[in-house]
């Protein structure tokens, strides 16, 4: 087991929106009924990358300012006012434009090691996970037979089981487990421990939650808590992640 200081900030930042999904999905819910629209109809007005990043250099510029302005407002309404969380909220739009609607994405900032994909096949960028490679994939199975001039004439049946036999194909399977394999590397022993923090810091900072109650349901399940080691763990996540207590 190993360390790198950017990408385990990075998994604690993950950690803490899975937290946030699971407890309170009303976040994710909103940023999709009040900017995936937005989002789209920014992307075909302006001809700039619509990284958080590269909006901010465009602010000049109405619909970007507009744009920004409500990713701010959903923001602030949830707490989630530290930047890497403008960054991931604008990456999850992003992937919920390309691939449909799946919980946050928030990617790596700094790669990790990359292992070569199989002959013909896309690199899997893990940080948008396995099913939408997977879905890239049979996009671009599907696309190939649809083009070809003899094998689009097969019964779409029979098309529809071969995409299915290369998806699930070891090689690709494979390939997928090496690139997860790496990812775990950078998973802290202390896991457990983490998650439970940033599902309180979740609990207690986005849904409003207070620390008396975590503890008094620990008191319930048999495992009492003091109150001033939730209250100092949520703290510390908090800090940790940039989000004012």
């Amino acid at each position: 087991m190993y360390y790198d200081e950017e990408l385990y900030r990075d998994w604690l930042q993950r950690e803490f929106l899975k937290a946030v999904d699971e407890i309170h999905p009303d976040v994710r819910k909103s940023l999709g009924a009040e900017l995936l629209k937005p989002f789209t109809e920014l992307r075909g007005a302006v001809e700039i990358s619509t990284d958080w990043e590269i909006l901010q250099r465009y602010v000049d510029s109405p619909p970007v300012k507009d744009f920004c302005e409500r990713i701010r407002a959903w923001a602030t309404r949830w707490n989630l006012t530290a930047e890497w969380c403008m960054v991931a909220a604008v990456e999850t739009l992003q992937t919920w434009e390309w691939f449909g609607k799946d919980g946050f994405r928030h990617e790596r900032l700094k790669m990790m090691s990359v292992y070569e994909p199989p002959e013909g096949l896309p690199y899997y960028e893990q940080a948008f996970g396995r099913n939408a490679y997977l879905e890239r994939i049979r996009n671009d199975a599907q696309s190939a037979i649809e083009n070809d001039p003899v094998l689009k004439y097969g019964e779409s049946s029979h098309c529809e089981g071969f995409i299915r036999s290369i998806l699930s194909s070891e090689r690709i399977t494979k390939y997928c487990d090496l690139v997860e394999s790496e990812l775990r590397k950078f998973v802290p022993p202390e896991h457990r421990t983490l998650s439970r923090h940033m599902e309180w810091a979740a609990r207690v900072h986005v849904k409003g939650d207070k620390q008396i109650d975590i503890v008094r349901e620990a008191e319930l399940r048999g495992e009492p808590l003091d109150a001033s080691t939730v209250s100092h763990a949520i703290n510390s996540t908090l800090k940790t992640l940039e989000l004012r207590s």
